[in-house]
């Protein structure tokens, strides 16, 4: 997997640091087995925005990779017959095109 260019195992020093990625291998009933890389980050920030993340195979051609998008949080208030609602969109909003 890389982050803007850099494998995931060489992220050190960024704002991807937190995200703790780590290689993870799931074995099936069926035989399937999966590779995973796995991370997790708390909130993103504008330091996130536009990042391109590309998860490749050593074995097969094909890619699966997304883009995030950072977006303000915005409130939105709509009338429908007399009934008005308030919604809060989300702060931020990622797209996931794959490209297999």
């Amino acid at each position: 997997m890389e982050v803007n260019g850099w494998n995931f195992s060489d992220i050190h020093d960024s704002v991807w640091t937190e995200a703790g990625f780590s290689r993870s291998v799931y074995r099936y009933e069926n035989g399937t087995i999966e590779t995973a890389i796995e991370g997790f980050v708390e909130s993103f920030t504008e330091e996130h925005d536009m990042a391109d993340i590309r998860c490749y195979s050593n074995k097969y051609e094909g890619e699966v990779s997304m883009t995030i998008k950072l977006q303000e949080r915005k409130e939105v208030n709509l009338h429908f017959g007399g009934v008005e609602m308030t919604l809060n969109l989300p702060e931020f909003d990622w797209t996931w095109p794959f490209g297999i």
